[in-house]
């Protein structure tokens, strides 16, 4: 069975992409460029980088986030001092994942559109073609 795909066709339809959870397009598909305006060494690095980004779930930049939010619950818990509850050395860790979670969606965000703003740079459609007949009054 094959993959979905979600063709472009022209580049304003990618000013629509986001990787934001609410305005993400679930079932979307690989994000494939389909114009003739566009070598097919393009098309494929465009589509590539649209499809790294598009698809980026922080998933990384959280698990560095519950690594630091362990890490500084453990270094509250020996300095003793700071007497965190039960509560506080879960919220920490916790923390740490949601706003690295954050991180990565915001950092996924930045760098689609810069592609987006970068293909649309190099990617402009040819304009209409002239109507083959005209109906004149």
């Amino acid at each position: 069975m094959s993959a979905r795909q979600h063709e472009i066709l022209d580049p304003s339809a990618l000013s629509g992409l986001s990787v934001w959870p609410g305005s993400r397009t679930p079932g979307l598909g690989e994000i494939v460029i389909t114009t003739k305006d566009l070598d097919a060494a393009q098309r494929q690095q465009y589509a590539r980088a649209l499809n790294r980004h598009y698809y980026a779930c922080g998933c990384s930049e959280a698990s560095v986030g519950i690594l630091l939010g362990i890490v500084l619950a453990l270094a509250a818990m020996a300095v003793g001092g700071i007497g965190l509850s039960s509560l506080g050395l879960f919220a920490l860790p916790l923390a740490g994942l949601v706003l690295g979670k954050l991180f990565g969606l915001a950092r996924a965000q930045a760098r689609l559109k810069a592609t987006i703003r970068d293909i649309q740079s190099v990617w402009t459609p040819d304009p209409a073609p002239e109507p083959a007949l005209r109906l004149y009054d």
